[in-house]
């Protein structure tokens, strides 16, 4: 891919997150789109200083490319030639970051980020890097401390507001994490934006709040399968049984037989006290997932509060406290 002339910069617009794929939770992914050399007005961007060789130019632009490709071992090739030549160049330094993180060489990878910061203090990508790497590693306190500085150097970013919003809920500071979600355009929003908002209005008692913001997603198809029980499961701990439902209704009409549809609404009719409903739902999901231990014992519990004890006996018991 060319370069293209933007200011001061080569701007080279990057959709990859280097790190691979992330995974924190059965629906809430921590999205990053990462600013590889620098943030700047888009959500990821590589921004190479002017004043470098051609040749620097091109080895980066193959460096990014081949760890795009996860040819690791060849993007460090590419980049220990540039720094042979030029030691000190924090893009370089940053991608090699990248590389190394993506090895599992954390403790390098920390280095190296921190020396491309030391050499070009305002490199947000550097720390957003650090950020993801930090996450990696489970250091949430350290993750945030790097995020919240690429903020500083970049405030409007949005997946830096983003994972600013993730770590902000995940220390149940749910009012500043919404103050970073509210940073993020309505119109940007995708799934985790509209996940994680409403795990924060639930969480902060702002109910109506969540329930306006899901109502689009009770549309039948609105939701896949994972999503729609995902957001009930919200819900539902919220002890709002009706609104799980309304989602799950509109997702069951696309996904009839689908185990984690059922099971959550067997869940939701449970919390009504509906056990009738309760038990029609279980027993369907069972029958679709007949080892899930889980539904077993839901099913036992329904049939000891319907006082059907020798039902009860026949499903796997839960442990005694």
């Amino acid at each position: 891919m060319s370069w293209m002339p933007i200011g001061l910069c080569f701007v080279k617009p990057v959709t990859i997150d280097i790190f691979g794929a992330v995974q924190p939770s059965p629906l809430v992914k921590i999205c990053i789109l990462l600013a590889l050399l620098g943030v700047n007005t888009g959500r990821a961007s590589l921004c190479i200083g002017a004043t470098q060789e051609n040749g620097n130019y091109d080895r980066l632009d193959r460096a990014a490319e081949l760890i795009r490709l996860g040819e690791l071992a060849r993007a460090a090739t590419e980049l220990e030639v540039v720094l042979r030549k030029r030691p000190r160049e924090a893009n370089a330094l940053n991608l090699l970051g990248v590389v190394r993180a993506q090895q599992h060489r954390y403790v390098e990878a920390e280095q190296l980020f921190f020396r491309a910061l030391k050499e070009s203090p305002k490199l947000a990508g550097a720390f957003v890097n650090l950020g993801r790497l930090y996450l990696d590693q489970q250091k949430a306190e350290r993750a945030l401390w790097a995020f919240a500085e690429a903020g500083k150097l970049a405030p409007d970013d949005l997946n830096i507001s983003f994972n600013l919003a993730s770590l902000y809920s995940e220390r149940q500071d749910f009012q500043r994490a919404l103050a970073y979600l509210e940073k993020i355009p309505r119109s940007a929003w995708g799934i985790d934006e509209l996940y994680l908002s409403t795990k924060c209005y639930l969480a902060a008692g702002r109910t109506k709040e969540a329930i306006d913001l899901v109502a689009p997603l009770k549309r039948p198809g609105a939701l896949k399968a994972d999503q729609a029980a995902g957001f009930a499961a919200l819900f539902l701990k919220a002890n709002l049984p009706d609104d799980a439902l309304a989602l799950l209704e509109g997702a069951r009409e696309k996904e009839p037989n689908s185990f984690l549809l059922l099971y959550e609404s067997g869940a939701s009719f449970a919390q009504k006290k509906d056990w009738i409903r309760a038990e029609e739902f279980y027993a369907a999901a069972l029958a679709l997932k007949p080892e899930s231990v889980a539904t077993l014992r839901d099913l036992a519990r329904i049939a000891r509060v319907r006082g059907e004890f020798e039902k009860a006996l026949a499903y796997p018991q839960d442990p005694p406290d």
